[in-house]
C-alpha cells in the first residue's frame, strides 16, 4: 500500500516530538539516511537524532510541531515545521 508522504511526516513529528518516543524514530529512516537542519551545519544519523529528540524533551514540556510546508520528490523528503 502506498503511503501519502505528508501522512509519514505527520505520523513522525507526531510520534517522535510530540509523544517524545525518540526509539519509534529509527522506524522513519531509511538506512543510511540523515536528518539535516536541526542544528547548523550538522546532519543527524538516526542514532544520534534518537539522542537529541530526548535532550530536548528533558528541557521542554509539551512539545507542539507546526508543519509549515513540505516539499516531496520521490524517496526525498523536506519540511518546514514550528516547534513551540
Amino acid at each position: 500500500m502506498a503511503h501519502d508522504s505528508g501522512d509519514i511526516v505527520r505520523a513522525f513529528f507526531d510520534t517522535v516530538w510530540v509523544r517524545g518516543d525518540a526509539a519509534a524514530g529509527r522506524a522513519f529512516f531509511a538506512p543510511g539516511a540523515e536528518a539535516a537542519g536541526f542544528l547548523t551545519d550538522m546532519a543527524l544519523r538516526p542514532e544520534d537524532f534518537a539522542i537529541f529528540v530526548d535532550m530536548v524533551h528533558m528541557h521542554v514540556d509539551d512539545l507542539k510541531v507546526e508543519i509549515l510546508n513540505e516539499v516531496a520528490d520521490g524517496d526525498w523528503i523536506s519540511v518546514l515545521v514550528r516547534f513551540t
